[in-house]
């Protein structure tokens, strides 16, 4: 009985232009769920990306953040299009391992600017944790760059780059943490993206496992950890 009706759902996603998705028995598993792929969600990110982000660095100086393919393909076009019955993200979680110099920095510094101003997320708190202080600073300064460089983001946020937040009133906000100064408590996050998790020491790991959870209260939460292999 089961097997009839994956195949059939398998078929349907075929027909709809969505059967590359079905990669794997989870997939097979969340297709018996409910879960189908909606493709204008993962398009809303890029479209995001393209319109409204700019890259400040190098050859790249001032062109729009076109995707490379895979983070279109591989990374944000899955995470963002598979959805559950109720409308919300199926993936609440990802980890990412990329090589170096693949603008991980700068796709993670994009990553919380699209949660904090289009994610239709009402008092957003998105923010990202680096191992210390000096990375922490790089993400903050790109996604700063990113807000500078559109005159719609820029009327809309204040930068306060001595707390390393982005803010648009006193719900919604991102903040770049550090794992080695005081733990965050308390915290809410909408988005909550660690960078260069593979280089946490233990105090860097307990303080984001302190943090990790504080998401439950939210809609439609995303956590993302992206590092470099290690």
């Amino acid at each position: 009985m089961a097997d009839g009706r994956l195949a059939q759902l398998r078929a349907d996603a075929k027909r709809a232009g969505w059967g590359r998705y079905i990669k794997s028995e989870n997939d097979e598993r969340a297709l018996l769920d409910g879960c189908f792929v909606d493709e204008r969600m993962g398009e809303h990110v890029c479209q995001f990306f393209a319109k409204r982000l700019t890259l400040s660095r190098g050859i790249y100086e001032g062109k729009p953040f076109i995707f490379m393919p895979w983070m279109r393909d591989d990374i944000v076009m899955p995470l963002f299009s598979w959805v559950r019955p109720d409308g919300r993200r199926r993936f609440s979680e990802a980890m990412i391992w990329v090589p170096k110099k693949n603008a991980k920095t700068i796709f993670v510094a994009g990553l919380v600017i699209y949660g904090l101003d289009a994610d239709e997320e009402e008092g957003a708190e998105c923010y990202s944790m680096a191992n210390d202080k000096k990375q922490a600073g790089l993400v903050f300064a790109e996604a700063s760059n990113m807000v500078r460089r559109n005159p719609k983001l820029r009327a809309k946020y204040k930068l306060v780059p001595s707390t390393k937040r982005i803010v648009k009133d006193t719900t919604s906000w991102y903040q770049a943490l550090s794992a080695d100064s005081a733990t965050h408590h308390g915290i809410s996050p909408h988005f909550f993206i660690t960078d260069e998790i593979q280089a946490f020491d233990e105090r860097g790991r307990d303080r984001y496992g302190a943090n990790r959870f504080g998401a439950r209260q939210r809609r439609n939460p995303l956590k993302i950890m992206i590092s470099h292999a290690g």
